[in-house]
């Protein structure tokens, strides 16, 4: 039985595989970002008493 040798594939099958690698990857590290966010929770903290301006002042 005939085997190719290992650095016989196609260079365009080798680089798909390495995008799939990368997207995965990618995939990966953006998940256990939002998991890490996810875990830190929300800010403790008081809104402002001042108010915000929400009317433009006059025009000189």
């Amino acid at each position: 039985m005939y085997q190719l040798p290992l650095s016989a594939g196609s260079p365009v099958g080798r680089f798909r595989m390495r995008a799939l690698i990368a997207a995965a990857t990618g995939l990966a590290l953006a998940f256990a970002l939002v998991l890490a966010l996810t875990e830190l929770g929300t800010p403790t903290g008081e809104t402002s008493p001042k108010p915000l301006l929400t009317t433009v002042p006059p025009h000189p």
